[in-house]
C-alpha cells in the first residue's frame, strides 16, 4: 500500500538518534538553524536562524590566511610532477581568461 509522511526535518533528526525530545542544531552552507522539539513536535516561536554557515566560515578562515600572508591557489592552476630523483615539484599555471567568480570558489574550495 503506497502511503506518504510529511514531517519537518528537526523532528526527524530528532527520532534518528532515538530522541522525540531535543535541540537540533542544523549547520548549512548558507546558514545555521536552532530548532528545539519536543515531544516529537517542532516548537516554532523558539526557532532560532543565522545566516551565517559553512560558507561564510570558510571565508573567514581564507581572509585569516590572507592576513597571514598566505595565498590559496585553486587546484586547476597547480602543475604536480615529479622530478627524476623522486621528490615532487609544482608550479603556477596562468588561465587568464577564467572567470574571477569561479577563481574564488576553487580558492575556497581548496580553504
Amino acid at each position: 500500500v503506497p502511503g506518504l509522511f510529511i514531517a519537518k526535518s528537526s523532528a526527524l533528526a530528532a527520532f534518528s538518534v532515538g530522541r522525540s525530545t531535543s535541540m537540533v542544531v542544523d549547520c548549512g552552507g548558507g546558514g545555521t538553524s536552532v530548532v528545539p522539539v519536543l515531544d516529537g513536535y517542532v516548537l516554532n516561536k523558539p526557532i532560532q536562524r543565522s545566516h551565517r554557515g559553512g560558507e561564510w566560515l570558510t571565508e573567514q578562515v581564507h581572509n585569516f590566511l590572507g592576513k597571514q600572508s598566505i595565498t590559496v591557489h585553486p587546484r586547476y592552476a597547480v602543475n604536480r610532477k615529479r622530478t627524476r630523483d623522486g621528490t615532487l615539484a609544482s608550479d603556477l599555471a596562468a588561465f587568464p581568461k577564467t572567470h574571477p567568480s569561479y577563481v574564488q570558489r576553487c580558492r575556497l574550495e581548496a580553504v
